[in-house]
């Protein structure tokens, strides 16, 4: 629940180079006299500014992540600061200015230092970070742990993705005991933040772990993910975890179309998956997850093709990947419809799917309109090489409607 409120900036005579930063759901003059009666200071605290939100708790978490990470905070768990006044006011005024302009709310014109730092560029910023370590890239060592601290700071700052990673952690035991209950609340403060995938993951989880089983909160996690998902890349992962759900339960499974569009990506997942299963030693829950996927298998195979055609009226599948004066050029077989210059397409492996727009299309050295089922071609799509270079032959290129 919104907590509705003020962050305000007091002074103290008494104390010199410091403010304090707080909240209050009250009058901050009535909390400004029970500060100055509580504390012993030989000289009342001063008022200097009072800004409202409609989640003072929540906006003053980010202001204090956001000091506490430039070094400003003068001891843990205070809300005093090292810093000069004017540089507090217009941190809190920027986040003031991005909250009204994310809510489209009229334009804040008080004026905003130039200089301040951007609280969620900062967010942002120590999201990736956090990714890096716990991935291992970009030269970092993997450490779950540095990883784990970094993902706890990016959350209250306000980087909604983090509480999946959160939520990930915990209930992988990544660098830390498994703990599903913590995982779960991690999830949870994800969907209040708006990071949509937390709806599927906590979908699987009331449908498949028996002390969280619970079929009607599973449904209702998956109808959430898909009223929230529908203009956007799904994970072919979660495509998954959603069909076994509904098969194991018995379920009619709902959103045909929308899954239509990752049918082919799906099956080669499985596919791949099933023969990794294998090659394990046939334990219970080796047969099991084996099952599982020829399931899912079996049911994208037969999914009607007017649920298909109602999306998809091209598909080829990529043969290679070339770097073109900076651009990405996808070599594609078409094995159904047509493709022409300016078409949008969906490009699916393995759990990523990736939208993009045909710019040209170059068949035997010259440049062509379109192209058609039976042809190889070259589609030189939106976007830098560096954002596609993941990509694989194998890798299925849909044309979308």
């Amino acid at each position: 629940m919104l907590s509705s409120g003020y962050v305000y900036v007091l002074l103290n005579p008494s104390i010199q180079g410091v403010v304090k930063i707080g909240m209050t759901t009250r009058d901050p003059e009535n909390r400004v006299t029970e500060l100055s009666n509580a504390t012993g200071v030989a000289t009342p605290f001063i008022l200097v500014y009072k800004e409202y939100f409609n989640d003072c708790h929540f906006a003053e978490k980010q202001i204090h992540t956001y000091l506490e990470q430039r070094n400003y905070r003068v001891a843990n768990n205070r809300e005093f600061f090292s810093i000069p006044v004017h540089e507090a006011i217009n941190i809190i005024q920027n986040l003031k200015s991005q909250q009204k302009s994310s809510s489209n709310e009229e334009e804040y014109t008080s004026e905003i230092n130039s200089g301040s730092n951007d609280i969620s560029q900062l967010a942002e910023s120590m999201l990736e970070e956090a990714k890096d370590y716990y991935y291992g890239n970009d030269g970092k060592l993997e450490d779950y742990d540095e990883a784990l601290k970094l993902f706890k700071k990016s959350a209250k700052m306000g980087a909604s993705e983090s509480y999946w990673y959160l939520g990930n952690i915990y209930r992988n035991g990544d660098g830390v005991n498994s703990d599903l209950k913590i995982a779960m609340d991690y999830y949870k403060e994800g969907v209040k933040a708006g990071w949509v995938d937390c709806y599927a993951v906590m979908g699987s989880i009331y449908s498949l772990y028996p002390e969280y089983k619970h079929m009607e909160n599973s449904a209702k996690c998956w109808s959430s993910y898909f009223a929230n998902i529908a203009n956007s890349n799904m994970k072919i992962l979660y495509i998954g975890d959603y069909v076994s759900s509904f098969l194991i339960n018995g379920w009619e499974i709902d959103n045909k179309s929308l899954l239509a569009r990752y049918k082919n990506g799906v099956i080669a997942e499985c596919e791949k998956s099933i023969h990794r299963y294998k090659t394990r030693n046939q334990d219970e829950f080796t047969k099991y997850t084996i099952k599982k996927y020829e399931q899912i298998q079996t049911f994208f195979k037969y999914l009607k093709e007017e649920y298909i055609s109602e999306f998809v009226s091209g598909e080829g599948v990529i043969d290679n990947l070339f770097n073109v004066d900076g651009k990405a050029v996808l070599i594609v077989d078409i094995n159904k419809g047509e493709f022409s210059i300016g078409d949008q397409i969906l490009i699916q492996g393995g759990i990523m799917n990736l939208k993009s727009r045909i710019n040209h299309i170059e068949m035997n050295r010259n440049l062509v309109d379109n192209a058609i089922k039976g042809q190889t071609v070259g589609f030189m799509i939106d976007g830098k090489y560096e954002e596609y270079g993941s990509i694989q032959s194998g890798w299925i290129v849909a044309k979308i409607k």
